[in-house]
């Protein structure tokens, strides 16, 4: 062993003395390609803000393996889309996947209705999560171009693709939003000013500036869409019967308060002839349906009165339905 030892002392000794070149082995550490592809950004910055509202959400579906399996069904998740987005932590909602799963419950279990599948004027909340799940499947994509960090989703097909600041958004928010996307795939409805750039309706322009529909009752425009409302109206509607018919283990005084301001930002700049109506909103107490003081609203329409519940009407209406003439 000495011996041994001692010949490779004097192997590298002359190797010093003579000048040779000295060769390792950490070559073969070094990876293949000398340029390797730069590493994606970590995963943190598709959810980089706070959980709004997530903190109240998550304990009250506690993470349950059968909730999730259904999730998993029935919005067709791959793993491979959210392999770097929570896969191995869904609960986190710190993470997008987590984030997801907890507006996905509320549209589950957040009415006080018994849920149902098929849609209709009444409680949008009851029949949202099996309604959208009939119609879409979720994928993400957070290393989206920087261009489109200001969209929250996007169709392609019937996929809905989900961009970063969808999960920066609100456990509400991210629900609405869910209900817009699959009215655009169930209806073929685009938005007005994606089929015609010169579309102006009684009230001016698209005052968010893009994805505004061209009325309230009759906002789904395309080639070969269907009628009635569109996206805008269909995420407006479903905010509304949260306010209205949501569990009270479901929500507290802040989330319906945030829940009708978004309602409100939206019949307010999502539509190119105003709705009419707001949610009245004294401080932090949200009160009924008013009409909002402004020029465009000094007629009451005569149409316009279907799907709301009978406490919540505007002001035009006698009841569900029934305009006042």
């Amino acid at each position: 062993m000495t011996s041994l030892i001692a010949k490779h002392l004097s192997l590298g000794l002359a190797v010093f003395l003579l000048g040779l070149p000295v060769t390792t082995t950490r070559a073969q550490w070094l990876p293949p390609n000398p340029e390797p592809e730069p590493e994606p950004p970590p995963p943190e910055l598709c959810a980089g803000g706070p959980a709004i509202q997530d903190p109240f959400y998550a304990p009250l579906w506690s993470c349950d393996q059968g909730q999730i399996d259904d999730m998993w069904s029935q919005f067709e998740l791959d793993a491979d889309d959210w392999a770097s987005f929570g896969f191995s932590d869904p609960c986190n909602y710190n993470m997008p996947l987590g984030r997801l799963f907890d507006s996905l419950q509320l549209m589950a279990h957040a009415s006080v209705d018994p849920p149902a599948c098929s849609g209709g004027p009444d409680n949008i909340l009851a029949w949202s999560y099996c309604w959208a799940a009939g119609h879409i499947q979720i994928t993400t994509n957070c290393f989206a171009d920087p261009d489109r960090e200001a969209e929250g989703a996007r169709i392609l097909d019937d996929d809905v693709e989900l961009f970063a600041s969808f999960f920066d958004d609100s456990v509400v928010g991210r629900a609405s939003v869910i209900m817009h996307e699959a009215r655009h795939v169930e209806g073929g409805c685009g938005h007005s000013d994606d089929f015609d750039s010169i579309f102006v309706g009684p009230g001016g322009g698209c005052l968010r500036g893009a994805s505004c529909d061209g009325a309230y009752h009759d906002g789904c425009s395309g080639f070969f869409s269907s009628s009635g409302k569109g996206a805008n109206a269909y995420q407006v509607d479903f905010l509304i019967d949260f306010v209205a018919h949501s569990r009270p283990d479901w929500t507290t005084p802040d989330i319906r308060l945030h829940a009708a301001l978004l309602a409100n930002s939206l019949l307010e700049t999502a539509f190119y002839s105003d709705p009419c109506f707001r949610f009245e909103i004294s401080g932090n107490t949200v009160g009924g349906i008013v009409r909002p003081l402004t020029s465009q609203c000094e007629i009451p329409p005569l149409t316009g009165c279907e799907g709301f519940p009978p406490d919540m009407l505007p002001p035009n209406c006698i009841g569900p339905g029934i305009p006042r003439q």
